[in-house]
């Protein structure tokens, strides 16, 4: 009795999911995009594997019972996940001992740190805070004697419990002004990875998903202390930490080079973004009945410049727009945008200042909804303006 030997091709392994998923899982993330334009074959394969492997639900769920719960919270708060978490997610990998960390706007920390407790976490109090969470809360959230210190932090508030024989820690980091500008005065950066409610965003794609290197970086807002542990802590985990760049990747074409210098934006080009399931998160409200709803996280809205120094890495240089009309603050770095928004909103505010006065109203509007369409005029603006002075 003889048996004919099929011929496996390449097409019958596409079709075959769980060979894609056990073959995916091997490949790094510019491979499997290269791969998704391959064909259509192939970028359905690969369409799926990303969806199981890319699940954030899946990641929260090692945390909370009810992930999609979670993400309404952070839909409605700007509360972002960083640190550790955020790279496993774009690595596809799991560190045992990991925490979660949560970067919140200081306005909804109670509300955050509320709905922790109700998730079935006991608040666990730093040196210099009361055991009460309501009275830690309210007062400066700062504990002394913290594993990091990070510029932009205003507290750090812990919370623990058991689940499985596992001890599971969540960390509120609670920002001075803006999440952003604490991430973005991160170590190295293959840490500056972000997932918001709508999307995950990884900065240096390149150098940390696929060269695995980390430069040393810092903000101008401030420098990090004690960020040994850091470096030494993401060393273990397998990125080889640089100090500078060797010269042959300074002469790379944009296209090969590990780390984008000069101006960059949140969601840029340069920056792997993936659009996460919001199907069942509700549209979030707006503040208050003179306000308009956000239609998007406020950590879109986040321009920095990243400088190289040949001595001190990367340098993210920033500033924060504040204003009484935004319920948010803004990181930005692009000086005609802040000149252009700081104007605006101060004439805003004058009006909205006026409108309270004269008509008696219990609370002044947010323009928050519409910041992203004023700096996208404002940009409109200055290459119409550009271009006009390279015609005369």
């Amino acid at each position: 009795m003889t048996f004919m030997k099929k011929e496996i091709t390449f097409q019958d392994l596409l079709e075959d999911r769980r060979i894609c998923a056990s073959l995916f899982s091997h490949v790094s993330a510019r491979t499997l995009l290269r791969l998704d334009r391959l064909c259509r074959l192939a970028h359905s394969a690969v369409g799926t594997y990303m969806k199981a492997a890319f699940d954030v639900n899946t990641l929260l769920a090692r945390f909370f019972s009810d992930p999609l719960g979670f993400r309404v919270l952070q839909a409605h708060t700007g509360t972002l996940v960083s640190g550790s978490s955020a790279l496993q997610f774009f690595d596809r990998t799991f560190y045992p001992a990991s925490d979660l960390d949560l970067y919140v706007y200081p306005r909804h920390r109670r509300e955050v740190g509320r709905w922790i407790l109700d998730a079935g976490y006991a608040f666990s109090p730093g040196r210099g805070q009361d055991a009460d969470f309501e009275i830690a809360v309210m007062r400066n959230p700062q504990s002394r004697g913290l594993h990091y210190v990070m510029p932009g932090v205003s507290g750090i508030l812990t919370f623990y419990r058991m689940h499985r024989e596992r001890r599971l820690k969540v960390q509120i980091i609670v920002a001075r002004r803006t999440p952003m500008e604490v991430i973005l005065g991160f170590h190295s950066t293959c840490v500056m990875n972000v997932i918001s409610f709508e999307r995950a965003y990884c900065i240096f794609p390149l150098a940390t998903l696929e060269r695995r290197v980390s430069l040393l970086a810092y903000s101008s807002q401030g420098r990090s202390t004690r960020r040994v542990e850091g470096l030494d802590k993401y060393t273990a985990r397998g990125f080889h930490m640089l100090a500078y760049l060797p010269l042959a990747d300074l002469v790379l074409p944009h296209k090969l080079a590990p780390f984008t210098f000069g101006p960059r934006w949140l969601g840029d080009r340069d920056t792997w973004v993936i659009k996460l399931d919001t199907t069942h998160i509700p549209p979030t409200p707006p503040p208050n009945p003179y306000s308009t709803a956000r239609t998007c996280d406020p950590a879109v809205l986040c321009n920095f410049f990243v400088r190289y120094d040949l001595t001190d890495g990367a340098i993210m240089e920033l500033c924060v727009l504040e204003s009484p009309v935004l319920r948010y603050s803004y990181v930005l770095a692009d000086n005609d945008a802040i000149d252009f928004l700081s104007r605006a909103l101060a004439a805003k505010a004058c009006d909205e200042q006026f409108k309270v006065v004269a008509c008696q109203l219990e609370d002044s509007s947010y323009v928050d909804a519409l910041l992203p369409e004023m700096c996208l005029g404002c940009m409109r603006d200055n290459l119409a303006r550009r271009s006009s002075s390279l015609r005369a």
